[in-house]
């Protein structure tokens, strides 16, 4: 079975849409790749996905809700952690509108999840990128937790990751075990330009509040820029050499934690949006 798929145009931004994960499986500008390619049904190591109804990981694939334990599947059991939510390996309904892509599926119950989310992604493209917005909807009859995320690969342009420079406007760093929890009070992040040859990365920061950037550039001067209001971003360095920069509405661990998980009532919803851009100069984007 095909998973459903769309392309979508606008001017020299094209996109093509995966019914997996809700997943970006191409995004071009005049030719150029803003994100990193995938082909097969799914996206590996969750290229492009949305991530609901949490990101990152669950310590031990176990927290404790409104004081009820829970135990769900663990999906990275090389740690023993519940990773990304329910989200991969979902195909969601597809429609498309012109310029516009709407994903939708229902999440859970699940295993340690007695909750049902409704998760709608709209993925519009604009002259310069895409524009992903995220709505959570809760469908059960009691109060439910919900964090959003995404997990994009940037691809500056199809220039080597290793002769980019990353600017990060991060304030603090989360500092993680081992086993990439959280341990500790967060750090002060100091080192707003990042060389990346060589440098590898799976940490989690936080932003400052409102919207902020994350921009990957080669010293030709093209690139990508990633535009959030998610206070959080995971960095991840793929064995392959790829950077994922995701954005994220809590850290890892929120569901034991609490820190800036939301909590829906039934009915409530909750936001959240990111965008992909273009650069065209060695600092900053072409606004969309």
């Amino acid at each position: 079975m095909t998973t459903p798929e769309a392309r979508l145009r606008c001017g020299d931004t094209e996109a093509v849409i995966c019914a997996s994960g809700a997943s970006i499986r191409s995004l071009r500008r005049a030719g150029r790749p803003l994100l990193r390619e995938f082909s097969g049904e799914h996206p590996p190591e969750a290229a492009n996905a949305v991530l609901a109804p949490w990101p990152n990981r669950v310590d031990g694939a176990a927290f404790e809700f409104h004081g009820r334990p829970h135990r769900l599947r663990a999906t990275e059991p090389e740690r023993g952690h519940a990773l990304h939510g329910f989200t991969l390996g979902t195909v969601f309904t597809l429609r498309v509108d012109r310029e516009r892509a709407r994903l939708r599926a229902v999440l859970g119950p699940e295993e340690g999840w007695p909750w049902r989310i409704e998760l709608t992604v709209v993925y519009e493209v604009l002259p310069k990128g895409l524009r992903a917005r995220l709505s959570a909807r809760n469908l059960s009859e009691v109060a439910a937790p919900c964090a959003l995320g995404a997990h994009p690969y940037l691809d500056p342009q199809g220039r080597p990751l290793d002769e980019c420079t990353l600017f990060f406007d991060a304030t603090h760093r989360l500092p993680l075990s081992p086993s990439l929890i959280p341990l500790g009070e967060r750090e002060p992040w100091s080192e707003p330009a990042i060389a990346m040859r060589g440098r590898g990365f799976d940490d989690a920061f936080v932003h400052a509040p409102g919207v902020h950037e994350v921009c990957l550039t080669h010293p030709e001067g093209r690139g990508v820029a990633l535009r959030s209001a998610m206070p959080w971003t995971q960095l991840y360095t793929s064995p392959h050499r790829w950077l994922a920069v995701e954005p994220m509405m809590a850290p890892p661990n929120a569901l034991n934690t609490g820190c800036d998980l939301g909590v829906l009532g039934p009915g409530e919803i909750l936001t959240a949006e990111y965008s992909v851009l273009e650069i065209r100069n060695e600092r900053g984007y072409l606004a969309a």
